[in-house]
């Protein structure tokens, strides 16, 4: 299922199961995709920079990537993150920095050390000394905004489904601070925007 997206972002990178896929997004009004998942399992979009043994170190926080991670270990780094933690010293999160480190080099392949794409892939991946790992700075002033954001994401996930007089629908699943519109007339599409923006429009 495609999925539209809040805010412009030229690409990213998504290592899920196993196999890796490049994700070129497209512009909407609404709010970017942070979370999208079950009650277990997330994907959590991250950025990060870069520090190769050469010595260059390179920002890449315009090129998000993406990794499946459970509730609990997103709720350990959120928690940090608004303690001003660095990710990558964050606690009982090993696993998931591995899995992030592995998406960075992975995608490193099929990017110039600038950032842009290649047009083939390294055959070989580049010596990486350091890695810092970031949420895309639109979360982390949303999760600011939050009162309380590990309450927010133990809310219940709510469903409504609306019919229209011809006999199709529109799905509404609210989770984690978002709410996902699936419209039967589209197929294999859903819309995601905040829970806010999502109220505003409605009221």
């Amino acid at each position: 299922m495609s999925e539209s997206y809040i805010k412009p972002l030229e690409c990213y990178f998504t290592l899920k199961w196993f196999h890796a896929i490049i994700i070129l997004v497209k512009n909407f009004d609404g709010m970017k995709l942070f979370l999208i998942g079950g009650m277990e399992d997330l994907n959590f979009n991250y950025c990060y920079k870069i520090t190769y043994e050469s010595g260059e170190t390179y920002d890449r926080r315009r090129n998000e990537l993406s990794v499946e991670i459970s509730k609990e270990d997103y709720k350990k780094i959120i928690t940090g993150v608004l303690q001003e933690r660095p990710i990558e010293q964050i606690e009982g999160i090993s696993d998931v920095i591995d899995k992030m480190t592995e998406n960075v080099e992975f995608a490193d392949r099929f990017m110039n050390k600038n950032g842009s794409l290649r047009k083939t892939p390294l055959k070989k991946k580049r010596a990486i000394s350091k890695l810092e790992f970031f949420i895309p700075e639109y979360e982390y002033r949303r999760l600011k905004k939050m009162k309380d954001p590990i309450e927010t994401l133990e809310r219940p996930v709510e469903h409504m489904t609306v019919y229209r007089n011809d006999g199709s629908s529109v799905t509404l699943t609210a989770e984690n601070g978002r709410v996902s519109i699936v419209d039967s007339r589209e197929k294999n599409v859903r819309h995601i925007i905040e829970a806010d923006y999502f109220i505003s429009k409605i009221l």
